[in-house]
């Protein structure tokens, strides 16, 4: 009993906060949201670990797994058993994602976090009903609080609501507000915004500090010192920054060349806006937002190494700065 009051008063506070309207709002709803969420889950796989499943009884490593805190293990056994698809626990894992960013990273996305938090919501009304232990029981003592008792009644001591949870998913869900943009068009907005970005900075740096580069030539050397920079760090971490051009290094570079592949030609706008039109058209939220994620996914890597020769130009157009004023 105390796990769903838990889970109900969660949703019910998101709803207050995606009634607000304010980015801190969104924030705070997709947090409340992804943790129902996640209880809802983990207790199930606490039942098909205690009771097993249609199958049998579960193996004691696929209980370990299943009741830990890999959430892709949980996934397994949820699609195996039939209560979760394949893009509903991809959707899960978005938002899960998210979350996580919302802790470790800070601020971004806020243009979608609360269409994605309304439409997270709605699928854990979903699961509200057919998730979480079968057999519920409550001591003398248990009170609930307010927010929870609006859904399940003074009197719920005495009926079985508990066990029938779908009118309390279907009350949460009369709560939802109304949003001005329909969700894939709010994602077809973020994504035009981003390509655009990603398509102004490459344009800052193609013709490199003399204005004489060729386009071509630019995106080829920055996705170069981009993937040898993951490298590097990735065998011996951070490392000092040694350009290219450095005498020392040709020969080096010559052998790095011999089997390194370039990724991008040229930078993709065309495909990413047209890719972009074709998400903000489809109806199932669930799959917008895999295209989304999947699209993003695409960018991240010219993103980042765009960003990175940006920083390395930038630093070096301000050294000359401070050398012209005797710094």
């Amino acid at each position: 009993m105390k796990f769903f009051s838990t889970v109900i008063e969660q949703l019910d506070r998101a709803l207050d906060e995606l009634g607000s309207s304010s980015a801190i709002g969104s924030r705070i709803a997709l947090i409340l949201v992804d943790n129902a969420v996640e209880l809802l889950i983990h207790q199930s796989c606490e039942h098909y670990a205690k009771h097993g499943t249609q199958e049998g009884a579960l193996s004691p490593h696929v209980r370990r797994e299943a009741t830990g805190t890999n959430l892709d293990a949980k996934f397994a056994l949820l699609r195996r058993v039939g209560d979760l698809t394949e893009s509903q626990a991809r959707f899960v894992a978005i938002c899960h994602s998210y979350r996580n960013e919302l802790y470790h990273v800070g601020v971004r996305h806020d243009d979608i976090l609360r269409h994605l938090a309304k439409e997270y919501l709605q699928l854990a009304c979903d699961f509200l009903p057919r998730m979480g232990p079968r057999s519920i029981g409550w001591g003398p003592k248990l009170e609930l609080g307010s927010r929870v008792l609006r859904y399940v009644g003074e009197d719920y001591r005495l009926t079985s609501i508990f066990h029938n949870r779908a009118p309390i998913a279907a009350a949460l869900l009369a709560r939802l507000p109304e949003l001005p943009v329909a969700f894939p068009t709010q994602l077809k907005a973020n994504l035009l915004e981003r390509i655009e970005t990603i398509a102004k900075h490459f344009d800052l740096i193609s013709r490199g500090l003399d204005g004489q580069a060729d386009p071509a030539d630019t995106l080829r050397e920055l996705q170069f010192t981009f993937d040898h920079n993951q490298m590097l760090s990735k065998k011996k971490g951070d490392v000092v920054w040694i350009p290219w051009s450095h005498p020392g290094l040709r020969e080096h570079r010559k052998r790095l060349e011999a089997t390194w592949r370039q990724q991008f030609r040229r930078v993709p706008t065309v495909q990413w806006r047209n890719k972009a039109n074709v998400i903000g058209k489809i109806s199932d939220p669930l799959e917008a937002t895999i295209q989304h994620r999947d699209l993003n996914a695409q960018m991240d890597y010219l993103d980042g190494a765009i960003k990175e020769a940006l920083y390395e130009f930038d630093g070096i157009v301000q050294s000359q700065i401070d050398r012209i004023r005797g710094k």
